[in-house]
């Protein structure tokens, strides 16, 4: 943690600038300083003898079965994956950390809570539609890259339109499959996708820049929460209302 912790800045400063010099902009960097420290480490705890990190899975060890069978689910398991999903953003499993969790980001941004909610929604949905395990879906494995990608492009680092709202699903969608991708590509190394999916997401999403002429990335000194966006004096509308596909 000392040593990887101050790395993980330099990693931070660097990717900046580099996103800064491709958009002509400043451009997040996301959690992706923290995926390239914490892989970097994990990978290499494999070959520590004084650090013990995970240890790889036979690499000839399949990630699918063969049975394609339709998954049954429970119903009262489905509705609480939403929320782990939803908690497991700060590393929680219960169903009641979530619920909390939640409350608290609507208390701050009603639109980012309504934003968390569908994200979780989304990660629920895309898992059953695509057949993933069910015990990481319970587990809310698959939820919370897709609460961050809604959160961060819905309103956060875009001014809400119904535009940006689609864009947001569209990278909800996007993260779902990339979780899938990632986790099965480092399966072998014994390595967790952590949030990567939404990180990568949300990077992609903010260097589209020009591609988007009526729905630019806010500029970073002024990301607070999508309600000042709304009621910044730059915005032709009034805080309670919502520019949608206009």
């Amino acid at each position: 943690v000392v040593i990887c912790a101050p790395l993980s800045t330099v990693v931070s400063a660097a990717l900046a600038q580099l996103f800064s010099r491709i958009a002509e902009r400043p451009v997040p960097v996301f959690t992706l300083p923290f995926h390239i420290i914490t892989w970097m480490w994990l990978l290499g705890s494999q070959q520590y003898s004084y650090f013990p990190g995970v240890t790889s899975p036979m690499l000839a060890q399949p990630t699918t079965t063969s049975d394609r069978s339709l998954l049954a689910y429970d119903l009262l398991d489905t509705i609480k994956a939403v929320f782990i999903g939803i908690a497991e953003v700060f590393f929680m499993e219960r169903f009641e950390s979530g619920v909390i969790i939640l409350a608290g980001v609507v208390l701050s941004t009603f639109i980012s809570g309504i934003a968390a909610l569908a994200g979780a929604i989304i990660g629920v949905l895309m898992a059953m539609a695509l057949g993933a395990p069910r015990t990481a879906m319970y587990d809310g494995l698959w939820g919370y890259n897709p609460t961050l990608v809604m959160i961060a492009i819905a309103g956060m680092f875009f001014r809400l339109t119904g535009r940006t709202a689609a864009l947001s699903v569209l990278g909800a969608i996007f993260s779902c499959l990339l979780t899938g991708a990632v986790g099965s590509a480092l399966k072998p190394v014994g390595l967790p996708p952590l949030t990567f999916p939404a990180a990568l997401t949300g990077v992609l999403l903010c260097l589209l820049g020009n591609s988007l002429p009526h729905d630019k990335p806010l500029e970073l000194a002024k990301v607070t929460v999508p309600e000042d966006a709304l009621a910044d004096d730059d915005a032709p509308l009034p805080r309670a209302k919502l520019a949608w596909f206009s």
